[in-house]
């Protein structure tokens, strides 16, 4: 970069989203745990046509914006 600012890559691992225990590998987050750490969760989006389908992973720096919009649910 010119102003010598280096990117930082999340790592991989265990982080907290909007209180959400998220696992990103590789920059994407790939699935969650729920609020009291028993079940799996996997990332979905709604459907075109009504339901949601669900999704392998998404960019960690996006997963905040879509959960907040409502585009993306842990489920």
């Amino acid at each position: 970069m010119q102003n010598g600012n280096k990117k930082t890559k999340i790592q991989d691992g265990w982080h907290i989203v909007n209180g959400w225990n998220v696992y990103v590998e590789d920059g994407y987050a790939v699935r969650g745990v729920s609020r009291n750490g028993q079940l799996p969760l996997y990332l979905y989006t709604p459907a075109r046509g009504g339901g949601m389908d669900r999704i392998d992973g998404i960019q960690f720096g996006a997963l905040r914006g879509r959960m907040n919009r409502g585009t993306l649910v842990l489920k």
